[in-house]
């Protein structure tokens, strides 16, 4: 076999060994369900965000000290999110977060991931956990 032969032959098996390699890497497409996987909150087949958590989540919230004990209820069922707190109601709006699922109002942050929660109230920070922990 001659030169040009064994080159040609060569360059034929290096493309037969690295053409099935391209449909293996990341495509845009495979973007779009990731972000879908990392959200809190899922897509049902109508288009609507509904969490991943029950409708009703029941958490009981301390600041730091200990001193001051907020329990508050928060409905997922629908967007905005519904806080009550004490004989309030406040409606928060969902804002991006690099990570878990955080509602804003006035002068209100409330951020959740997993079961533990952050409250932003009245100038104070509370932990919260779910009342079923």
């Amino acid at each position: 076999m001659g030169y040009a032969m064994k080159r040609i032959a060569t360059a034929c098996l290096l493309l037969a060994l690295l053409l099935p390699l391209g449909g293996c890497g990341d495509s845009p497409e495979d973007t779009s369900s990731q972000s879908a996987i990392e959200d809190s909150r899922v897509v049902d087949e109508d288009n609507q965000t509904s969490p991943d958590l029950p409708d009703e989540v029941a958490y009981i919230c301390e600041n730091k000290d200990g001193e001051e004990v907020i329990e508050l209820l928060a409905d997922f069922s629908a967007e905005p999110l519904l806080l009550r707190i004490e004989d309030s109601t406040f409606k928060l709006d969902r804002v991006e977060s690099a990570s878990g699922s955080r509602y804003e109002t006035d002068g209100i942050v409330f951020w959740i991931k997993g079961s533990e929660a952050m409250l932003t109230m009245r100038g104070s920070d509370f932990h919260c956990s779910t009342a079923t922990d």
